[in-house]
């Protein structure tokens, strides 16, 4: 179980339940949307490399820990995916496998400790919930860089060449 402390209170946030519940509710997801038998046949899809597969736990995976983030820290006000985009204009986006890093951008009031703290837990506990069901991961699966109001330019259009701007996945009701 992860504490966080927060500058007005504690939340003890148990990451590993969290993190187990979104890897199951990830492949299960993944299972509908990809009109599958079972959550076991997703699973074997997964481990045998089927890209299908891959990419749509990977995308519902990344959903759920953005929604997580928000819940679990009130100074974050949205978290965005960063895309997977080719080295040069010209190239195809490189495919992306199960162990590739999701890369997040938090969007926050403020950079704190606390913040940094709940993202490194994160990623462990999500690592361990991966294991269990796919296959042993390496730490740093889900790497975040956390912007504050003087950095927010960076997850706006047209000012990064031709990367564009990450994909929205979670905000705070205002």
């Amino acid at each position: 179980m992860a504490q966080v402390q927060y500058a007005d209170r504690t939340t003890t946030e148990d990451l590993a339940y969290a993190c187990r519940s979104i890897v199951a509710g990830s492949i299960a997801v993944t299972t509908g949307r990809m009109d599958l038998e079972s959550p076991a046949e997703t699973v074997m899809r997964i481990q045998s490399g089927d890209m299908d597969a891959i990419e749509h736990l990977r995308h519902e995976l990344a959903g759920q820990i953005a929604w997580l983030i928000v819940r679990a820290d009130d100074s974050v006000r949205s978290v965005f995916l960063e895309h997977n985009v080719p080295e040069a204009e010209e190239m195809e986006p490189p495919e992306v496998g199960l162990s590739d890093v999701i890369r997040l951008v938090v969007y926050s009031e403020r950079k704190t400790a606390a913040l940094g703290s709940l993202l490194d837990a994160l990623d462990q506990a999500l690592v361990d919930a991966m294991s269990e069901h796919v296959g042993r991961l390496s730490p740093g699966f889900v790497q975040a860089e956390i912007v504050d109001r003087e950095e927010a330019r960076r997850i706006r259009s047209g000012l990064r060449g031709f990367r564009p701007s990450p994909m929205w996945l979670a905000s705070r009701e205002e």
